[in-house]
């Protein structure tokens, strides 16, 4: 693994990959965790603010859109609406929220930027 590529990247790249290195962090966490602690709570918020800077962060990402900023609106949509969701009580509407996100935003997201050769993940990991 060489850091190159990331820190050679433009500031928006270098703010989504901290944003979801944050997030995949926070998410090893949370879902083994008892849910609705004041543990899961907590580490929630950083996972959340994560998930909607990595979101953010991918607008400025590349020159122009792609399909994969379907999932930028996916993310900045079923975030907020999952804590609407348990806020009121919905624990069966956070849960699927936040599981969508988390396997849209990280799994399937991830999953391209890591086995894509050329992508700055892909090069930084595997070189080339």
């Amino acid at each position: 693994m060489t850091l190159a590529p990331i820190l050679a990247a433009p500031f928006a790249t270098q703010v989504h990959i901290l944003a979801v290195a944050i997030a995949v962090a926070a998410t090893l966490f949370i879902l083994p965790m008892r849910k609705g602690t004041a543990r899961h709570k907590a580490f929630g918020r950083v996972w959340a603010g994560a998930m909607m800077a990595a979101a953010i962060s991918s607008l400025w990402i590349g020159e122009s859109f792609s399909w994969l900023h379907i999932l930028t609106a996916v993310v900045l949509f079923n975030v907020p609406y999952a804590i609407w969701s348990i806020r009121r009580g919905n624990v069966a509407a956070h849960r699927a929220a936040m599981l969508g996100v988390t396997i849209g935003g990280l799994g399937i997201a991830g999953a391209f930027a890591l086995a894509l050769p050329g992508r700055i993940m892909h090069v930084a990991l595997f070189g080339g």
